[in-house]
């Protein structure tokens, strides 16, 4: 009988040290990043603990295996709910994988057992805001304001929650209260003040808001500090533009062009810009890429195209692509006033010309919006020039 408890004793020694051995090489193979052999490992362990089911779960989304790996921490967290650790990596990859509702039911349930822990807040906030507008049928709000409160909630425990205060940021900047904007991106500002985060969130509350000047400071910052793409060359463009800065605007389409020369909204943009800066040529040649590159109506590259034309005094060409505009958009006001402009400087027969401005004048007569009513007076008072200058030829003759 002594020698079996013996014999059973070492039985149960060896067993235990083959199990430490294989958690202790399962462990070693995690560390250096071999996770599927340290898989192989953890899994041949019998009876494994919440925690080796956790370190399971762990090499499992190393390796981007997000739905074993979940499987992993329900197993866990079944054997040990007490894990808050393995709780907020639980939420945090449902969130992850697109799972909102399992992710808001897990933050919402540490939020309560922690309330001060602002990290709970804002990954319930998170949760809350992808999950989109629909109401919450429980107390009527939209699940976007209860994302907010969750954001407002984080910030109000750590001041210098960054993730918090972005996404506050960003829920006054779509409702356009600007200056909320700009008090929340100062302050995280101090604490952070070269943040990407905010830093573009401050040079899109300007770019909206129509500061150009700031815009421009805030977007340049964007790109000193390693950013660069083609929403913020573009908006940086228009912003110079705006300033009449033509060569610093074309400058930054050029670098956009870099990336894809194939936008032709980009080229839509450099020829306008060419036209404001009477490069005439490189504007047409733009305007045509425009039109080449476009598979949708191409009105406003006609358009472009023919007032650049005519600015180069090319009113032929000018004529026939306002004519392109209007088959393109038959109500394009622009275009429609644009044609008898472009005749009167090419047709040497004023009566023509006065002929086309009268039709124009007659039909928009009666329109009410204030630029129709802008470019009717404008026709009128070419008409009664031109009336005079024709009369007064045919008194002559």
């Amino acid at each position: 009988m002594k020698y079996l408890f013996v014999l059973l004793l070492t039985i149960v020694s060896i067993k235990a040290e083959a199990q430490s051995s294989a958690l202790s090489i399962a462990d070693s193979l995690a560390a250096v990043g071999n996770y599927s052999k340290a898989i192989e490992q953890f899994q041949s362990i019998k009876n494994p603990t919440a925690q080796i089911d956790l370190k399971v779960a762990r090499a499992y989304k190393a390796i981007g295996n997000g739905n074993l790996a979940l499987k992993a921490y329900k197993t866990s967290l079944r054997k040990d709910p007490n894990q808050v650790i393995a709780a907020t990596e639980f939420g945090r990859l449902h969130i992850a994988q697109r799972n909102f509702k399992q992710g808001d039911s897990i933050f919402k349930s540490l939020s309560t057992l922690y309330p001060d822990n602002p990290e709970f807040h804002y990954q319930r906030g998170r949760a809350l805001r992808n999950l989109g507008p629909q109401a919450d049928i429980k107390n009527g709000d939209t699940l976007m304001v209860a994302a907010h409160s969750a954001f407002a909630k984080a910030v109000k425990l750590d001041s210098s929650h960054q993730k918090s205060m972005n996404q506050l940021g960003l829920y006054y900047l779509k409702k356009q209260q600007y200056d909320i904007v700009e008090r929340i991106g100062k302050k995280a500002l101090e604490s952070n003040p070269n943040g990407i985060e905010m830093t573009n969130l401050m040079a899109l509350n300007y770019y909206n808001k129509g500061w150009t000047s700031e815009a421009i400071e805030w977007l340049e910052k964007l790109i000193s500090l390693g950013q660069s793409s083609a929403f913020i060359h573009k908006r940086l463009g228009r912003s110079y533009a705006k300033q009449g800065d033509y060569e610093a605007a074309i400058e930054q389409y050029a670098i956009v062009l870099e990336e894809n020369d194939k936008d032709p909204s980009v080229h839509l943009e450099l020829a306008r810009l060419y036209q404001r800066s009477h490069e005439f040529e490189k504007g047409i040649r733009h305007a045509e890429i425009a039109i080449f590159l476009n598979t949708q109506p191409l009105d406003e590259e006609y358009y472009t195209l023919a007032t650049v034309l005519k600015l180069d005094g090319q009113f032929e060409a000018a004529i026939e692509n306002y004519q392109n505009t209007l088959k393109e958009n038959p109500e394009h006001i622009e275009a429609q006033y644009g044609i008898p402009v472009a005749a009167d400087n090419y047709y040497k027969n004023k009566r023509e010309v006065l002929l086309l401005y009268e039709r124009f004048v007659k039909k928009y007569a009666n329109a009410s919006d204030y630029k129709t009513k802008y470019f009717v007076k404008l026709a009128q008072q070419r008409i009664d020039m031109l009336t005079q200058e024709v009369f007064m030829a045919k008194d002559k003759g």
